[in-house]
């Protein structure tokens, strides 16, 4: 049943069906995608045997609730099947004995002949003339395992959590990328992508919050799913073993890939060694307020230039204690928070400069509309 990977498009990103549906929705749309078969089969429905054909499984809500995971009931799945019909993604039929889902258009995106098609395509727009890999936007696909449904990064996450995972593995490069900034060169590696929670939570869409962005990035962190370091220009995310499952799609063909089930293996090290634990100083066994002697201390001064941090620091501090004392918060390690707080301002900063200079960055420049998800 979980054999073999779909394709997933970049551009799903920037479609209707994506960023104007709840968190919910969005995961009951991944799931199906993921369930479908690959190939024809045979198998009883209505009574009768039923020839299946690629796109096509039968099912029942409280199946598809049980491999969406965590957060998503059998009436979720309904009303978010409801929608996907009415947005033409699916057609659902529903009898006693079961559910025929039936996604439209599945071979127009999916098949053999498709993924040679689009690899040529890819390769094409993807590299230069001087044979270097070029920056460019939400374009290409990449591979989605079905084994995903029965891992604990997918299934024990919330539904919010589960859209910032699939937001970004779709926003990462797939080669190595290039390009210049503030009079600076960047590189980004396969795997990698250099974007602000802001960013993450725009191109999650609905129902997903700074807050929600901050939490699952923790949370795949602490999974080795990724690595989260936050730079002078902004938050490089990292996919932990990305090599591993996303192999180049020049040279393995989906049909091969469906019979071999492969998976990812499981990550030997982590791509960028983490962050050592700084401001140590306010750390505590359990959650309490702010304390009453909490200050600006030189290593935490340290810690503030590391990041990039060039505004005032003092002031920052002095805004910070304020605000924690006001509200009453209690975290168990108030360096930490300090220095977290830090980086987002540091990103919300950064995001009103691009939206004030009307500079948007390369790597999200919008492709033009092409809805594989419509009728053919």
């Amino acid at each position: 049943m979980l054999k073999g990977w779909i394709r997933l498009y970049r551009e799903l990103l920037e479609k209707t069906i994506w960023l104007r549906s709840t968190a919910r929705q969005k995961c009951v749309s991944i799931t199906v995608l993921l369930l479908a078969s690959y190939q024809a089969n045979r198998q009883k429905f209505n009574g009768k045997n039923l020839d299946l054909k690629p796109g096509q499984f039968v099912t029942s809500l409280d199946s598809i609730s049980s491999a969406a995971g965590k957060g998503i009931s059998a009436e979720n799945v309904r009303s978010a099947l409801k929608r996907l019909e009415g947005l033409g993604f699916l057609t659902n039929e529903s009898t006693n004995s079961g559910r025929l889902i039936s996604v439209v258009n599945w071979n127009g995106y999916q098949s053999t002949a498709a993924v040679s098609q689009q690899s040529s395509q890819q390769a094409d727009r993807d590299v230069r003339h001087d044979g270097s890999c070029r920056l460019m936007g939400l374009d290409g696909w990449i591979k989605l395992h079905r084994v995903l449904l029965a891992n604990p990064v997918w299934w024990n996450s919330t539904a919010e959590q589960k859209c910032v995972l699939i937001t970004v593995l779709l926003l990462v490069s797939h080669c190595e990328k290039s390009w210049e900034w503030g009079g600076k060169k960047f590189v980004v590696k396969p795997g990698e992508a250099v974007t602000s929670l802001a960013s993450i939570m725009k191109k999650a869409g609905r129902g997903v919050s700074i807050q929600n962005v901050r939490s699952a990035l923790k949370r795949f962190e602490r999974m080795e799913f990724l690595t989260n370091e936050s730079t002078k220009n902004g938050r490089l995310i990292s996919i932990v073993n990305w090599d591993s499952y996303q192999s180049s799609i020049d040279k393995v063909q989906q049909s091969g890939q469906q019979s071999g089930n492969i998976a990812p293996a499981k990550p030997q090290h982590l791509s960028i060694k983490k962050e050592e634990k700084k401001c140590t100083r306010w750390s505590f066994k359990k959650k309490v307020t702010i304390p009453s002697d909490f200050h600006l201390t030189e290593q935490m001064r340290r810690d503030a230039a590391r990041i990039g941090y060039t505004g005032d620091i003092e002031d920052y501090t002095a805004r910070f204690i304020s605000k924690c004392f006001g509200k009453c918060w209690k975290y168990s390690d108030w360096g930490a928070v300090w220095l977290e707080w830090l980086r987002e301002e540091m990103e919300e900063k950064h995001e009103k400069l691009e939206k004030a200079k009307m500079i948007e960055p390369s790597y999200y420049k919008p492709i033009n509309e092409v809805d594989v998800y419509a009728n053919p």
